[in-house]
């Protein structure tokens, strides 16, 4: 076992970690539960071998029986937003080689049986932690970090955004969420001095797609806005996207609201006389056919 007496890893570990293959599972986000109950986990089932686990803040798991993934392939990463408990005197955690425990900023390890080798956390056959090593609070890593360290607090479906009108919509999807706090959604037209357009509360965990929508009045006209968001999650960590751009060049300019004849009748572009425009400035212009 070893302790990171330091929480720089950690910060470097941004939301959660993450092997690159398969699927991630998450505590349900409503409390947690038996780590062999389905119903602890969403997806609603119990973590498998193609698996990393992510136990989400405020959701306490409990291993009350025998866990043995010794016999996986690929290292196995479990997460520790929250509490992983091992609440009586004989249950063991058995991890295939490789693997890894972490226990994020938030992340704590309890065991309430006796102390000794009564519960452990085996890794490769060899026993990383066992319940007289005490609990283990934010900061700790048991085993192995990821040899690849991604930030996941969103997995981002799509950041689009459009002029309607007098303003910019900018919309974003979300798959899933993990201890997302919140977002800022921010804008630049020079690439380097971002101002905040806009904080939205993010869903905290979610498994399921969600949709954002934010309108921007005060963008920069007759130039080309660009805009990022910034994830931040309940640690305080922060992750960005990739930048869009929305071409306002004639936005802000008077908008043609109508044309018409001398008789006051509107008019087609391809009426051949003298043609009156209104502006949506209230400006009128009077343009004579050219012979």
């Amino acid at each position: 076992m070893k302790n990171l007496l330091q929480l720089l890893l950690l910060t470097f570990f941004l939301g959660i970690g993450s092997k690159l293959n398969a699927g991630i599972v998450y505590s349900n986000g409503t409390g947690g539960g038996d780590w062999s109950s389905g119903s602890s986990w969403n997806p609603a089932a119990v973590p498998g071998c193609d698996d990393t686990i992510v136990i989400s803040q405020g959701d306490l798991i409990e291993i009350t029986g025998q866990i043995d993934l010794s016999g996986c392939s690929n290292p196995i990463y479990i997460v520790v937003h929250g509490t992983l408990s091992f609440p009586t005197n004989g249950p063991k955690l058995r991890l295939p080689c490789g693997s890894g425990v972490i226990m994020t900023s938030t992340g704590n390890l309890t065991a309430n049986g006796s102390n000794g080798n009564a519960n452990n956390i085996t890794i490769c056959g060899s026993t990383e932690w066992s319940a007289g090593d005490g609990d283990q609070g934010p900061g700790t890593l048991i085993g192995t970090m990821p040899p690849t360290v991604t930030s996941l607090s969103i997995r981002l479906k799509s950041f689009t955004g459009e002029n309607v009108d007098d303003k910019n919509i900018l919309y974003w999807s979300t798959e899933t969420e993990i201890n997302n706090d919140y977002f800022l959604l921010e804008r630049t037209t020079n690439g380097f001095d971002y101002v905040v357009v806009a904080v939205v509360n993010g869903a905290g965990n979610s498994s399921f797609q969600l949709d954002y929508q934010v309108e921007d009045f005060e963008f920069e006209p007759n130039t080309i806005n660009y805009y990022r968001l910034k994830s931040v999650d309940f640690d305080g960590v922060e992750e960005y996207s990739d930048v869009i751009s929305i071409h306002n060049k004639s936005a802000g300019l008077p908008k043609l609201i109508g044309r018409y004849n001398l008789m006051g009748q509107s008019v087609t572009p391809e009426f051949d006389g003298i043609v009156i425009e209104h502006y949506d400035n209230g400006e009128v212009i009077k343009k004579y056919p050219i012979k």
